[in-house]
């Protein structure tokens, strides 16, 4: 069973992730928007955004954390190729890559 704080920044995670797809759904035609659905496929020969449409997302990410809860993420693409796939192929991914970094900081 989680603890109250990991639930905490899980759920901070979502709530900067939905913020900032919704930003970026703003400039995307109505049929390539991107699901907020957990299993939504986000990189990868299936995936909702190319490499641009990621570095989009994850600076939406960064600026919605900020303005939401006033903390700096950095989620620059420093991670080994392997890593970036398994981090930010799904919506599901992300939000628990971004609450463990809500929760160190």
């Amino acid at each position: 069973m989680p603890n109250i704080q990991n639930q905490s920044s899980r759920n901070r995670a979502k709530e900067v992730i939905d913020a900032a797809i919704d930003e970026v759904n703003q400039l995307r035609p109505v049929k390539q928007r991107i699901s907020k659905s957990p299993e939504t496929i986000l990189i990868g020969k299936s995936g909702a955004l190319d490499s641009l449409g990621l570095i989009n997302l994850l600076v939406a990410i960064e600026e919605k954390a900020e303005d939401l809860f006033d903390v700096e993420l950095s989620l620059g693409l420093e991670a080994s190729m392997e890593e970036q796939q398994s981090t930010f192929s799904n919506i599901n991914n992300l939000t628990d890559y971004i609450a463990k970094v809500l929760e160190e900081i």
